[in-house]
């Protein structure tokens, strides 16, 4: 409804039917902090997003797409990470969600520093955690982190993880080192038969897989 009322009738209105409402859920608190952060509303995005929490919602990672969206839109990627500092609930989706937000615009120092702070804080890295920050080392300014993070999927198994194994392929396609890049994707074939699986699946060869990471760069 919410949704609705904002395409139809824009921000203002859908705010007041938001203030109107009775019961409110995590789902409206969403949709509405969402919509201001999305129309360039970022002080009163994050202004719902306090009030949110102090009535004790439950966070997501949507949620925190939305806040990261309203502090970048106000140059304070800095306020962001106060926020989640603050939360009591700190747990990989959040941190996750924080690193992806920076790294999507464009602040992959930013990004490395998150994770840096979420390995301090002995969080538990998945599959998604490892995918989202070797997407930020698709640089050469950052292929070191990239190459240490590849020694720490092999060491824990999540090297074969569909999403980190096209992360790591990808990485070393995009910094110039191809030959690494198909070692590995060879590599992961041959060690797990998810790799397999996910080929089969898709109906592609290793070098039809290869041409279209390629192709991407």
């Amino acid at each position: 409804m919410i949704s609705g009322y904002s395409i139809v009738y824009g921000v203002e209105k859908a705010l007041d039917m938001f203030k109107r409402m009775a019961e409110r859920d995590s789902v409206s608190w969403n949709i509405i902090i969402s919509f201001l952060s999305k129309h360039g509303f970022g002080v009163e995005s994050l202004c719902m997003f306090v009030e949110m929490c102090r009535q004790g919602f439950g966070l997501n990672s949507l949620t925190y797409a939305s806040v990261l969206r309203a502090c970048t839109s106000l140059y304070d990627l800095e306020w962001g990470a106060h926020l989640h500092a603050r939360l009591t609930e700190r747990d990989s989706v959040s941190w996750t969600s924080l690193i992806y937000g920076a790294a999507h615009f464009g602040l992959g120092e930013e990004a490395l520093l998150l994770f840096s702070q979420m390995r301090d804080a002995h969080v538990d890295l998945d599959e998604f955690t490892l995918a989202t920050v070797l997407g930020v080392c698709s640089s050469q300014n950052h292929l070191s982190v990239g190459e240490q993070l590849h020694a720490h999927t092999i060491k824990t198994g999540m090297e074969s993880f569909v999403p980190v194994g096209n992360a790591l392929v990808t990485m070393y396609a995009k910094c110039g080192e191809l030959p690494l890049g198909y070692v590995t994707l060879g590599e992961l074939i041959v060690r797990d038969g998810r790799w397999f699986h996910h080929f089969k699946e898709r109906s592609l060869s290793r070098r039809d897989f290869w041409k279209e990471i390629l192709k991407s760069i």
